[in-house]
């Protein structure tokens, strides 16, 4: 009834440090009974950010969470409900830090004559806390006039070797223009991604081919582009060791 799991980072940006990136434990068995419990440091199930490319989807350059937090959840035979709260990094003006952040999430995924599929839909009472609208807000970030919720939206299905995903967020309202601006008013920021991949055995390795297209609305004070195409080869050189071309 007890799991945890432990995930350290390193990234060559010049400081050659190893970070601890997730750690968390899981109480509970849904197996046997649908309830659980999931505290500790790990990304909100704020979006579905899976991808048969090298580089992250646009959605999780602004939308990806990644806080300690406490979500009680629940599954039953492909249906999951997930409720979390945790304390973010930024704050209303004058209201100090306070455990005030939280989400919900509803998923639905099977199996049907062949046909995997996966669903999803997901709340935050406060966008600003994604890691992409924190650093666009920059010393904003602790001093925001009210908290700007957002959605978000995705999906894949695979059959015969191919998979199709899309995931689609916004913010429900738009920012105040001394916080985050887009042609001298309030941005709503958007951002939303497409992707088809189709993998098959070459000469004894299972070899994918991918593309992607993706986008963004308002996004300019995100330093992120407002369009991104773009494909991807891999091959699966040895088992748990594959080898990746992406223009």
């Amino acid at each position: 009834y007890l799991s945890t799991h432990v995930q350290m980072l390193y990234e060559d940006s010049g400081s050659e440090n190893i970070t601890l990136d997730e750690a968390f434990a899981i109480l509970g068995n849904t197996d046997k009974y649908p309830l659980y419990l999931q505290a500790g440091k790990w990304a909100m199930p704020f979006g579905n950010f899976d991808t048969a490319m090298s580089t992250d989807p646009l959605t999780k350059s602004m939308g990806e969470i990644k806080e300690a937090a406490i979500l009680l959840g629940a599954e039953k035979t492909g249906l999951s409900l997930q409720g979390f709260l945790y304390n973010g990094d930024t704050q209303k003006a004058a209201q100090g830090n306070k455990i005030d952040q939280y989400g919900a999430a509803l998923g639905y995924g099977a199996e049907t004559n062949g046909v995997a599929y996966n669903t999803g839909i997901g709340y935050l009472n406060n966008f600003a806390d994604s890691g992409g609208l924190t650093t666009g807000l920059g010393t904003k970030a602790t001093a925001i006039g009210s908290y700007v919720s957002g959605i978000d939206l995705h999906g894949d299905v695979t059959f015969s070797g191919i998979t199709l995903r899309g995931g689609y967020m916004k913010a429900l309202k738009s920012f105040r223009s001394t916080e985050l601006a887009f042609n001298g008013k309030g941005a709503q920021p958007v951002a939303w991604n497409l992707e088809a991949s189709y993998t098959l055995p070459l000469m004894g390795k299972d070899t994918t081919f991918a593309a992607t297209l993706q986008g963004t609305d308002e996004a300019l004070a995100l330093n992120l582009p407002e369009k991104r195409y773009g494909g991807a080869v891999s091959v699966a050189i040895v088992d748990h060791f594959t080898i990746t071309g992406e223009y």
